[in-house]
């Protein structure tokens, strides 16, 4: 019931209704403890079910998840590197028991080498899509800086390849100088699209910004972005309201991402698994209204731990119902669906 409470509390907030007896966690004698959510691992079949597939961004193109690999030439058909596609359909049909696995179609990923243009390229890392056009991050570590890059690209017919062109990238300088970590997440909005930082903490980047991009790549400055502890390494579509979700993971071998103090946690409290274990795995709400980039003052949705961890990189929403996440290489690859706890709330009250 405790678990349940706390939702409630976090709907509440999301709604600007706050209860007179809410106060922040760090007033109580007994902290807080979030209810936790489990994930339903999907079963997949085909290349991408190889670990190998690192599998590193995915955004919905209509009714269809496109799956980006970090490194899409490990998968060559016909002398040319694939992607992914599953149709929403197939996923549902999965949810509700009507199919036993899925088996993403493979779509030829027409690319310049990119290897050759870029010192230190080391894949692709975010993907996101207006109309036909698609937009692409990608991470290049050269041994003493590492940067993000921007590129863009078009679907052809009824997802029959994607043509990443050869003459549009844009460099985006790195915000916390860390190694192995750049512009890991973008959003796509109406009118321009927007690339995030992987590492947002306080202490080593204190003041995170958003880059701002027109269609056509041309930059138009940044906004501001919260300070959000770990690595932020994926985010959902806006929505119409302005608000979107993004994956907030951290593995304690990445000992310099832990902070003193995690002001999420104390402002909100934790989950049980979370209380025993090192390692975090969330999604974190925020907002965008065109100026800044804020949090919403709503707990983050946690997942239940599990012993040995796992890398989170994809995320989605799946309409109404919740989130598809996905897994890079550790420890495998993982497809899974985290209900959102609000549909659960409507269906108790039912």
């Amino acid at each position: 019931m405790q678990g349940t409470s706390v939702l409630v509390v976090g709907l509440m907030l999301s709604t600007g209704c706050r209860p007179p007896e809410v106060v922040s966690p760090l007033a109580n004698s007994d902290p807080i403890r979030l209810a936790e959510q489990s994930i339903r691992p999907l079963p997949l079949t085909g290349p991408i079910a190889n670990p190998e597939a690192e599998i590193s961004g995915m955004a919905w193109s209509g009714e269809n998840l496109v799956i980006l690999p970090q490194y899409p030439e490990r998968f060559v058909e016909g002398g040319v590197p694939q992607i992914f596609v599953l149709p929403k359909s197939s996923i549902v049909e999965v949810l509700q028991g009507q199919a036993d696995e899925l088996a993403p179609i493979s779509v030829p990923f027409i690319a310049p080498d990119f290897r050759a243009t870029i010192s230190g390229f080391q894949g692709f890392e975010a993907i996101g899509f207006a109309g036909r056009q698609a937009f692409l991050t990608i991470e290049a570590d050269t041994g003493e800086v590492t940067v993000g890059y921007l590129t863009r690209g078009l679907i052809i017919g009824d997802l029959q390849r994607l043509q990443i062109e050869a003459d549009t990238i844009v460099r985006i300088p790195s915000q916390s100088g860390l190694a192995n970590m750049a512009e890991e997440s973008l959003i796509v909005t109406d009118r321009a699209l927007l690339t995030f930082h992987e590492i947002n903490g306080e202490a080593l980047n204190p003041n995170p910004v958003a880059h701002r991009f027109s269609f056509d790549l041309e930059p138009l400055g940044t906004v501001s972005f919260p300070n959000l502890e770990y690595r932020v390494t994926d985010a959902t579509a806006i929505d119409v309201s302005g608000q979107f979700w993004v994956m907030n993971y951290f593995f304690e071998g990445d000992r310099n991402l832990k902070p003193e103090t995690d002001p999420l946690v104390q402002r909100y409290g934790t989950g049980q698994t979370h209380a025993e274990q090192v390692a975090v795995e969330r999604i974190v709400p925020l907002s965008y209204d065109g100026g800044q980039i804020a949090p919403i003052d709503r707990p983050p949705l946690l997942f239940s731990l599990v012993e040995d961890g796992r890398n989170w990189e994809a995320i989605v929403r799946l309409d109404d119902r919740g989130f598809l996440v996905m897994t890079d290489k550790f420890p495998e690859t993982i497809l899974a669906f985290v209900e959102d706890p609000r549909q659960q709330e409507q269906r108790v009250g039912q």
